[in-house]
């Protein structure tokens, strides 16, 4: 196969025009030490701890995205990433170079390569049946980026929505906590009690004479019940004084 030959500009030329500088991704990607990159200046996307973990689950396993730098080695995407490579303790990272572009077009590429993605939508019947592949042969599947508990609502046939209901605001943080535990707080038909998983007093002040249809809890020894949604064995009790009051406890 024929190697396509690289343009080439006579230095006097590029001198007195920058338009014909070349412009674009460079060829190759090249593994640059750490050392060498520095973050974009007032970068506007912030990555939560979750996300980074989440980062250097993925980069452990297999890198699969490089940092997209300028001339100057500065990141114009791919901080997220570049951070997590360095708690991983790597000493050179994966680069693609982005040429000849002008500040204003910087900026807008750093935006860009993060508000596009976001406008992409999933397709919940596939992404259930990829899922469904992968809990079946064993990955770990949380290496896709999803959390167990969204997961679960897309193995469930129920995906992921923001509901507006859920984000709280306009209630005053600064005001000093009133709810104690064992306060039970009647709201209509409803009771929100305050108390603790591995107090049955607890149970039996909230409950009363009847059962829950189920109790999902995390206690302090962070038990986990192992299965996607479905409870593939059984769920196994590491506290004695936990109880779990259910006429169908499997039924979800």
């Amino acid at each position: 196969m024929k190697t396509p030959a690289k343009t080439t500009y006579p230095v006097g030329e590029l001198a007195e025009d920058r338009s014909c500088e070349p412009r674009g991704l460079m060829e190759k990607i090249i593994w640059r030490p750490i050392s060498d990159l520095q973050p974009f200046p007032g970068n506007p996307r912030r990555h939560p701890e979750h996300q980074i973990r989440s980062l250097m689950k993925s980069i452990r396993r297999i890198w699969t995205n490089p940092v997209l730098i300028d001339e100057r080695c500065t990141i114009l995407a791919g901080h997220g990433r570049f951070e997590a490579a360095k708690r991983l303790g790597m000493k050179e990272v994966p680069t693609v170079t982005i040429s000849g572009l002008k500040e204003e077009e910087k900026r807008a590429v750093l935006i860009a390569d993060n508000r596009i993605p976001e406008r992409a939508v999933w397709d919940f019947d596939l992404l259930r049946l990829h899922f469904e592949n992968l809990v079946e042969i064993g990955f770990e599947i949380e290496l896709s980026g999803f959390t167990t508990g969204e997961i679960d609502l897309v193995l469930d046939g129920n995906p992921p929505n923001s509901d507006p209901a859920d984000k709280i605001s306009g209630l005053p943080l600064d005001r000093p906590a009133v709810s104690q535990l064992g306060d039970c707080w009647e709201l209509a038909r409803h009771r929100v009690f305050c108390g603790s998983a591995l107090c049955t007093d607890h149970y039996d002040r909230l409950l009363g004479h009847e059962l829950a249809e189920l109790i999902i809890a995390d206690p302090p020894d962070k038990a986990q019940a192992h299965g996607y949604g479905k409870v593939q064995d059984q769920f196994r009790r590491t506290r004695p004084n936990m109880r779990v009051f259910s006429r169908n406890l499997f039924a979800w």
